[in-house]
C-alpha cells in the first residue's frame, strides 16, 4: 500500500514541511514491478567509517524506495540481519578504513556473489583493506586530482567534470536512454589489470585533454612537473563469471552528496543505475519528479553561460540604449 503523503517530494524550511514535487508516477510504476518481479533488493547504507547517512541523505533513500528497494543503515559487525544474495552494500565516502573483522566479513559476502557498490572521494585518506577488494576485481583506485583542461568537458570549474560516457556499459542504461548530463566533482582515476574471471566495463572517462594533479591537497591547477596525462577511467563496473559477484566503483562521491549536485539531470540517474546494475535489477526506474515549484534554470555548458552573461550584461543594454538614442534623436528633430 502506498501512502499518500509518498506520492510527493518533501523540503523542510524553517521547521514546516513543504511539498515540492509530485512522484507518484515513480512510486506506482516501482510498485507495480516489485509486485511483478517478487522479492525486494534491500540497499544497505554501510555505516561506520564516516560514510554517508542514510537519515540525512533523505534525497537517495527517499528514491532508492520509490524505485522499489527496501532501504537501512547497515554495520558490518553490529547487526541483527545477516546478509544473503538480494542484498546490496552500499560504501558511500568512507572516509576510514575497514578492520580486519570488517574486511574478512566484507570479502567473505563477495566472494560468495555478493554485490557492492563504492563511491570513493578523493581525500578519503589510505583504505588498505578497500584496496584489497578492489584488487580481487583488478581495480586500483588512484589518489590524483582528475582536471579537464577544455572547457568543453567541465562545468564552472576545472574539476567539475563532464565525463564522456561508455555507452556500451548496462550500468548507465537510464542515462543514456534519457541524454542526461552528467557532473562530477573532484573526481580521482582509476587504474586496471587484467584478471581471470573479472570482466570489467568502464563508465565514464575524463578527456584526452585532462590531467592528474598528483597531490590532491595542490593550491594551483595548473598542471605541473610529475603531474600525469589523460584520459582517466572515472568510474567502472566488474563482475566475476564465476561467482556471480558484482561491485562498481566510481572514485567520486560528491556527485550525489549533496542535494544541490544531485538535481543535475544525470547524477541521480547514474547512482541509480549503478545500484539496479550491481543489485541485478533489470531497470530502474527513474521518472524525474512533476516540480510543484518554480526552479532555476540550470545550464550545464560553460560556453552557453558565458555567451548568456554576456547578452544579458552587455548586448542586451547596448541595444536599448542604441534604441533609445534613436527614438530621443527623432523627437528632437520634429
Amino acid at each position: 500500500m502506498i501512502n499518500g503523503q509518498d506520492l510527493y517530494e518533501w523540503e523542510l524550511s524553517e521547521d514546516q514541511l513543504y511539498a515540492t514535487g509530485m512522484i507518484a508516477e515513480q512510486r506506482i510504476t516501482a510498485a507495480i514491478a516489485s509486485i511483478q518481479g517478487g522479492s525486494q533488493t534491500t540497499a544497505y547504507f554501510v555505516t561506520g567509517h564516516g560514510e554517508m547517512n542514510v537519515t540525512e541523505e533523505y534525497y537517495l533513500a527517499d528514491t532508492l524506495e520509490s524505485d522499489g528497494y527496501k532501504v537501512a543503515s547497515y554495520d558490518l559487525v553490529y547487526n541483527n540481519a545477516a546478509l544473503t544474495d538480494k542484498d546490496c552494500l552500499l560504501f558511500l565516502s568512507p572516509t576510514t578504513d575497514l578492520t580486519d573483522e570488517e574486511y574478512q566479513i566484507t570479502k567473505e559476502f563477495i566472494d560468495n556473489g555478493g554485490r557492492a557498490v563504492y563511491l570513493i572521494n578523493l581525500l578519503a585518506g589510505e583504505l588498505k583493506n578497500f584496496g584489497k577488494l578492489f584488487e580481487d576485481f583488478g581495480l586500483i583506485l588512484e589518489d590524483d586530482l582528475i582536471v579537464e583542461a577544455d572547457s568543453k568537458y567541465y562545468l564552472n570549474s576545472q574539476i567539475m567534470i563532464k565525463p564522456e560516457l561508455n555507452e556500451e556499459s548496462p550500468a548507465l542504461r537510464s542515462i543514456i536512454e534519457a541524454d542526461a548530463g552528467v557532473v562530477l566533482p573532484r573526481c580521482r582515476g582509476i587504474s586496471v589489470e587484467d584478471k581471470e574471471n573479472i570482466e570489467l566495463i568502464p563508465i565514464a572517462y575524463s578527456s584526452e585533454s585532462s590531467y592528474g594533479k598528483v597531490n590532491p591537497y595542490t593550491e594551483t591547477l595548473e598542471k605541473e612537473e610529475g603531474d600525469t596525462a589523460g584520459p582517466f577511467l572515472l568510474g567502472v563496473t566488474a563482475e566475476n563469471s564465476q561467482t556471480g559477484a558484482k561491485m562498481l566503483l566510481m572514485g567520486n562521491n560528491d556527485f550525489v552528496s549533496t542535494l544541490d549536485n544531485a538535481k543535475h539531470d544525470g547524477n541521480i540517474a547514474l547512482f541509480m543505475d549503478s545500484v539496479a546494475w550491481t543489485s541485478g535489477k533489470e531497470e530502474s526506474v527513474v521518472i524525474q519528479p512533476k516540480t510543484l515549484v518554480s526552479a532555476p534554470l540550470n545550464i550545464t555548458s560553460t560556453a552557453a553561460s558565458y555567451r548568456l552573461k554576456v547578452l544579458v550584461i552587455a548586448v542586451i543594454p547596448i541595444l536599448i540604449l542604441i534604441f533609445g538614442s534613436i527614438v530621443w534623436r527623432r523627437r528632437l528633430s520634429r
